[in-house]
């Protein structure tokens, strides 16, 4: 398989999608987790790919009028439209494109910007001649909003309820800009996008410059049309633009764009359903004689409605984004009223979809992950972790915190988002312990000891608490360490908590070893003191399973069957992939497990007998299933996780870069 992330990038804008997996279209609703679609392949060199018809299936045109009501429900009173009544009215106030001149990139800095030839970070194009006239007027409708908003109080802030600082209780006003070649600094999935026209907050005393703006700094996207671009590929920049802005704000259950042609506009509005965009509308239209003629329902009414979503953004309440810091943070409200300041994001996956984000504060061992699930699924992640660790702390497993993890709420209602009945709300768990992929690691001795722990975790969480995890993969697989440098400053769990006293024979790799100090074959391993008791020994790792959410509890009676089949297609085992056996031939000979040395033989023996007992040495296994036999329904099985993790070997042996 290709790994994408290894192709070089071009000179050009990327537009990669946000969407690794673009899991859940066309699905069965099921009261667990989703089954994955295999991931769509491109060539990442070229950029303009993602356009609606690679992911036609999260794409929604919707009309005008029905996006003005999306993006600005008060506008359902008519009596609204007459605080917008001079911008509104009928006199051709419509953004000429044929007179306008192009102007520099940035209004602000005109006067530093004349000799545009003396500045190539700013150079005219051809896209400026529709773009600097559509930036003043959407300025307009912006600075009429704005002292709107400020002498009707249409709007607050949280940062201004709460007195972050002195900057951010200061009023402020949306500027739209023209970002040029500039991109955005700062997305957690480092993308290299470049959108045209970016809206930030200006506020009136703040020093702050837009060279540092960053994604979690920006309001809303653009993507202004240009001769090169097909229409098609052009608006598909401009929903990835949206995408991408929603995986940088976490604070925003959706986010709001546009695309600009020389006659036609489109708004988007992006949240984890779906994609809503209206079909291209022109600014104005001819009238009897042939003059344009601005029409307001249809064209300024939408443009208005657009700026007012922008100052009334659908916020959770729960989550605020510092936007007076050079690099935005969040700060999380507890239930009680205590603030979690300098929330970073860890991770952000799937824009579209479950919407996965990881924050986390470098200075407390807490970890915040979001997603936006199906609420009546029948394993919830929070449900089986306390599960997993209702007896006691389960070594190896992810830890959560005693309270607030749920679905999130706005008032008493859930934070939801819905498409055609298919409703999803935004969910938190708070949990205890962080640390890096394994994925990072590049000692082999380091990934083998954390792979066979992971074998035994998984083996007890069966066995001991009836759960199967079905999404072993590189995203889960987490060690405790430096994220700089996890092979140098690995970590290990010395928690004096009193672990679960019902996990019997279970004993993770770097206890087993200490009784292999005699490097003779024959040799019986030193047993005096080799094999503490203690649990801290025992359990003596630094893996970290985590990502429950596909989890299922298979003593669990309840009414919802489990989705069958789900996973991520790189790692899920043979028969997860192929959806039933497999055909009987040749292909099916598997020479056996390998030998086991003598001296490890006999120390594992030690800690598990039975085990060794069980296992088949060195014999050629070949299972045939003849055609009339009836095959029972799937159900997984902790052997498919199993195969998983040696999936994930051959994964991060293909990625290894030794020196």
């Amino acid at each position: 398989m290709t790994d994408l992330s290894s192709v070089p990038l071009s000179n050009e804008r990327t537009t990669t999608p946000p969407i690794n997996t673009p899991q859940e279209v066309g699905q069965v609703s099921h009261g667990s987790s989703p089954v994955k679609a295999a991931t769509t392949v491109f060539d990442q060199t070229k950029q303009d790919q993602w356009a609606r018809t690679v992911y036609k299936g999260y794409h929604s045109e919707i009309s005008p009028e029905d996006m003005i009501t999306k993006l600005c429900p008060p506008a359902e009173d008519k009596n609204f439209w007459d605080n917008f009544s001079n911008l509104l009215k009928d006199d051709g106030n419509v953004p000429d494109l044929n007179t306008k001149k192009a102007l520099p990139v940035d209004r602000a800095d005109a006067d530093k910007l004349k000799d545009n030839t003396k500045n190539p970070e700013s150079p005219r194009q051809p896209e400026d001649k529709i773009a600097i006239p559509i930036i003043e007027f959407l300025n307009e409708i912006s600075d009429f909003i704005s002292i709107k908003s400020r002498s009707f109080k249409l709007f607050t802030s949280f940062d201004a309820l709460t007195n972050f600082s002195s900057a951010s209780t200061q009023s402020y006003t949306l500027r739209f800009m023209r970002r040029g070649s500039k991109a955005p600094l700062d997305h957690p999935v480092k993308t290299e996008c470049r959108p045209d026209v970016v809206v930030y907050r200006k506020y009136r005393h703040s020093k702050f410059t837009t060279e540092k703006l960053s994604w979690s700094h920006l309001e809303g996207t653009a993507e202004v049309k240009s001769s090169k671009k097909s229409i098609e590929i052009s608006q598909g920049q401009a929903a990835a633009y949206t995408a991408y802005h929603l995986q940088a704000r976490p604070d925003r259950v959706s986010v709001t764009g546009a695309w600009f042609d020389h006659d036609k506009f489109s708004i988007i509005h992006t949240d984890a359903c779906r994609i809503y965009h209206t079909k291209p509308i022109p600014y104005a239209t001819p009238d009897k004689k042939g003059k344009q003629k601005a029409d307001p329902p249809r064209s300024k009414r939408l443009l208005c409605a657009y700026v007012w979503s922008l100052y009334h953004p659908n916020l959770d309440p729960t989550l605020f984004n510092s936007m007076n810091k050079l690099v935005p943070d969040f700060t999380w409200r507890r239930q009680n009223g205590e603030l979690l300041r300098g929330l970073g994001i860890k991770f952000a996956v799937k824009a579209l979809g479950r919407r996965t984000t990881i924050l986390f504060n470098s200075n407390a061992e807490i970890v915040l992950k979001e997603q936006y699930i199906y609420p009546d699924r029948r394993f919830l992640e929070w449900d089986l972790l306390n599960k997993i660790h209702g007896s006691g702390v389960f070594p190896g497993v992810v830890r959560l915190e005693e309270q607030e993890n749920g679905l999130v709420k706005r008032g008493t209602e859930n934070i939801s988002v819905e498409h055609e009945g298919m409703i999803r709300c935004k969910s938190r768990i708070c949990m205890k312990d962080k640390g890096t992929p394994l994925l990072k690691v590049k000692k082999l001795l380091i990934v083998l000891k954390v792979l066979y722990d992971l074998l035994e975790v998984i083996l007890k969480l069966h066995e001991c608490r009836g759960i199967l995890h079905r999404d072993i993969s590189a995203g889960n697989i987490i060690v405790r360490g430096e994220d700089d440098n996890p092979n140098e400053h690995i970590q290990y769990d010395d928690d004096s908590t009193r672990y679960a006293q019902d996990l019997g024979d279970m004993c993770f790799i770097d206890c087993m070893l200490k009784g292999l100090d005699d490097k003779s074959e024959d040799a019986e391993p030193d047993t005096s003191g080799a094999f503490p008791a203690t649990d801290n020994e025992r359990f003596r790792s630094p893996l970290l399973l985590a990502d429950f959410d596909s989890g299922e509890d298979v003593k669990d009676n309840g009414e919802k069957e489990p989705l069958p089949r789900t996973g991520t297609p790189v790692f899920t085992a043979r028969m997860v992939r192929n959806k039933t056996c497999y055909p009987a031939g040749d292909d099916q000979r598997s020479p056996g497990p390998p030998g086991v040395h003598k001296r490890i033989r006999r120390c594992y023996k030690k800690w598990h007998p039975a085990r060794v007992e069980a296992y088949v040495d060195v014999q050629k296994e070949f299972v045939t299933v003849p055609d009339d036999t009836k095959v029972p329904g799937y159900q997984h099985r902790p052997g498919y996780d199993a195969e998983s993790v040696f999936w994930f070997l051959v994964y991060w042996g293909m990625l290894a870069k030794p020196t």
